[in-house]
């Protein structure tokens, strides 16, 4: 069975490259298409095609407010959005409204088809431009959820930290690191101060706390 996919862009010459190269594949099928917000929500929900691929710049209601609308009302259409634009404010807020692809148009020939096949399958798939500010994204995020005291730790101190936590002795640190004892005990001294934490038990327990470490189940 062929995947029914529908084509939302406002521009025409756009919609007519897309749907030579969707028609050349003989497990694909453009059911439709449209050029405006308006109708492409009214046509959608009435089709239902099995991928919704969409411009997020258009008239009347955008690609971001199309896909939160297709989600709410047609969760099993999968919405892939096909955009010129690769910066986080775009890429985020559509996957956040529930894109499951999100394909640069400048690779659009090659991607695509794997986009749409993937969305069959209920499978994300992002352009590798794209998925760059997605990873940069969640990297920085993560820096935000450390707890303050801990970011403030050099990555020696997060080591030691680390190990202290696994309930590792000064001396195994040592081995672990290829470091002195008594630098393990500066560096131990340091974080202490930094954290306001004062003994080595004080220590696991906020690791633990704030999931810095887990605890062996061995």
């Amino acid at each position: 069975m062929s995947i029914r996919v529908w084509l939302a862009d406002d521009h025409a010459v756009v919609r007519q490259a897309l749907r030579m190269l969707l028609d050349a594949e003989p497990d694909i099928t453009v059911i439709g298409e449209t050029g405006d917000g308006i109708s492409t929500l009214e046509q959608v929900k009435k089709e239902k095609p099995d991928v919704a691929v969409v411009d997020i710049v258009m008239p009347n209601y955008n690609g971001i407010e199309i896909t939160r609308e297709l989600a709410a009302s047609v969760p099993e259409v999968a919405v892939v959005i096909l955009s010129m634009y690769k910066e986080d404010r775009y890429v985020l807020p559509a996957l956040r409204a529930g894109a499951i692809g999100y394909v640069s148009k400048q690779s659009a020939n090659t991607e695509l088809l794997m986009a749409i096949r993937a969305a069959k399958l209920g499978e994300s798939f992002l352009s590798p431009s794209v998925a760059s500010t997605v990873i940069a994204e969640y990297i920085q995020s993560e820096k935000l959820s450390l707890p303050s005291g801990y970011a403030q730790l050099t990555r020696r101190e997060q080591q030691v930290f680390q190990l202290i936590g696994e309930g590792k002795s000064s001396q195994e640190i040592a081995r672990a690191l290829d470091i002195r004892t008594a630098t393990v005990g500066t560096h131990k001294g340091n974080l202490m101060s930094k954290l306001d934490i004062h003994t080595t038990a004080g220590l696991v327990r906020y690791a633990l706390r704030h999931n810095l470490v887990s605890l062996d189940d061995e």
